[in-house]
């Protein structure tokens, strides 16, 4: 049977007969708050009256925002009254006019009107302050600060009461600063500009190498259209796998002063060791039958990959030696150095210059004879005597300086890339300011593992001094300044 609805009859509910069942799925989700005011428009009851389940209408952000401005402005004004019937009563208070009566009477006044006035508006400001906080949290870091600034404020031996003296500081800060609104930001309409580029085939056929592309990239003006107009095509003509923020990344590390390797290209940071090379490590490690590797085995397969590395770019690695002072500690450094340093790196250049390996058994021929020279410590002649056999079968004469004269015929010495790197150091200590990057993550892990007791000072001055070394080295290790000495030695 079919329902019927009469006018001047009570609208029926959802629940009721099951020949209603209809009205109940009807009246699901979004129809329910219809219903509700269809029954307040038949009863004749106010729908402003009913429940949160109405049709209420419902404050946006903006327009608390603008009743909060709109009370922060008034109770201002108030407050503006007050201050002037404050003063009002004192000028008559310490007037010839005033009587015992008349100061009781404005006083009672004060009471009744200025001073809960003053109480409500203090609650009224502090509600507003949390509906204009720009983020979560406002306020508790105010009340954070609010405790830092009565211990710095308030004086336990004064005269005035802290509530006063926080008063007085209040007016003096005030008075110093001033509140500037916010410019608005100017919508500037930029014209795309683009420059026709032609580039170099990829020597390899499909990709750039990183070195490529710095060397295409160099010279091309910073901030210029061209710089950005050749980038986009390379990204364009896929001649690099990512895009131009990468490209725009490696370009400011270079004229940073950073080494950039050819390292395969990769979405993200680059990794410590590549696919294939440890996939050779791993079959370094299946003919070595017998014998057993540990963390010391990987690391010193690590250090050895970044060396080649920069040694293949083109790059000088640096070493650094942390030791204590104990006995035999600087002849072993200097035998280190000498080994695994030294007479590597003169091999190397026989190599790249001269196409020498030293590795394929032959001896060195007369004309790579080498010439090294070094200062009068003992513990480096005492590691040069120990190395005399090793210093001869790698063709390598080592000469000594003559004594008190370093200054004057040592290359290091008289050039200007110590005093360079001296003159580039920073003053201040960084180590303290904010938290610190990956170099100085990795600097401060390793002083930790070598449980090495410093001073705070000389600590974050080290720390300092290493995490900038490279960069300033390659800029200040130029070919002149590094000529420089050896030509002021006579050498």
């Amino acid at each position: 049977m079919e329902s019927v609805f009469h006018p001047g009859s009570s609208l029926p509910s959802p629940s009721q007969s099951s020949g209603n069942r209809w009205l109940g799925r009807i009246l699901k989700g979004k129809l329910k708050k219809g219903f509700i005011s269809l029954q307040h428009l038949q009863t004749g009851t106010n729908t402003g009256d009913t429940s949160d389940e109405s049709n209420a209408e419902r404050l946006t952000k903006m327009d608390s925002k603008l009743m909060a401005t709109d009370q922060l402005l008034v109770t201002a004004r108030r407050l503006d009254s007050a201050g002037r019937l404050i003063q009002d009563f004192i000028d008559y208070a310490c007037s010839n006019k005033a009587s015992i009566s008349g100061i009781k009477r404005k006083s009672q006044q004060l009471k009744r009107g200025v001073v809960p006035m003053i109480i409500k508006a203090s609650s009224t400001l502090e509600g507003i302050g949390t509906i204009l906080a720009p983020a979560a949290g406002t306020k508790y870091v105010f009340n954070r600060n609010e405790c830092k600034r009565k211990r710095d404020v308030v004086d336990e031996s004064s005269t005035l009461s802290s509530d006063l003296q926080l008063v007085m500081n209040y007016i003096s800060e005030t008075d110093a600063q001033e509140i500037t609104p916010p410019k608005k930001k100017r919508t500037i309409t930029t014209r795309k500009v683009t420059e026709s580029v032609s580039l170099p085939e990829p020597k390899s056929g499909k990709y750039y190498t990183k070195t490529e592309v710095i060397n295409i990239l160099s010279p091309i003006d910073k901030g210029s259209h061209k710089l950005a107009s050749t980038m986009a095509e390379m990204v364009r003509l896929r001649y690099v796998p990512v895009k131009v923020c990468a490209l725009q990344r490696m370009l400011r590390k270079k004229r940073g002063g950073k080494a950039i390797v050819d390292t395969p290209w990769s979405i993200g940071r680059t990794g410590i060791a590549s696919p294939d090379e440890m996939k050779g490590f791993a079959e370094f490690v299946n003919k070595q039958q017998g014998r057993t590797f540990d963390k010391s085995d990987i690391r010193d397969f690590l250090v050895k990959t970044q060396r080649d590395r920069l040694t293949a770019a083109g790059y000088v690695p640096s070493h650094l030696f942390l030791m204590r002072n104990t006995a035999g500690a600087e002849k072993e450094m200097h035998k280190h150095y000498h080994e695994h340093i030294l007479i590597p790196g003169i091999n190397a250049q026989r190599k790249k210059y001269h196409d020498f390996d030293i590795d394929a058994g032959s001896p060195v021929p007369k004309d790579l004879h080498a010439v090294t020279w070094c200062d009068g410590a003992l513990s480096q002649i005492a590691a040069t005597k120990c190395n005399a056999e090793l210093f001869r079968e790698n063709e390598i004469t080592c000469n000594k300086q003559n004594a008190a004269r370093t200054a004057v015929e040592q290359s290091c010495d008289t050039g200007t890339v110590f005093r360079a790197l001296k003159a580039s150091l920073p003053s201040l200590y960084t180590v303290g300011d904010g938290p610190p990057g990956p170099m100085k993550q990795r600097i401060l892990r390793l002083f930790d593992n070598l449980v090495l007791k410093l001073k705070p000072t000389k600590k974050n001055a080290l720390v300092d001094f290493l995490s900038i070394l490279s960069g300033l080295a390659t800029r200040v290790c130029t070919k002149s300044n590094i000529q420089s000495g050896f030509i002021a030695a006579g050498k």
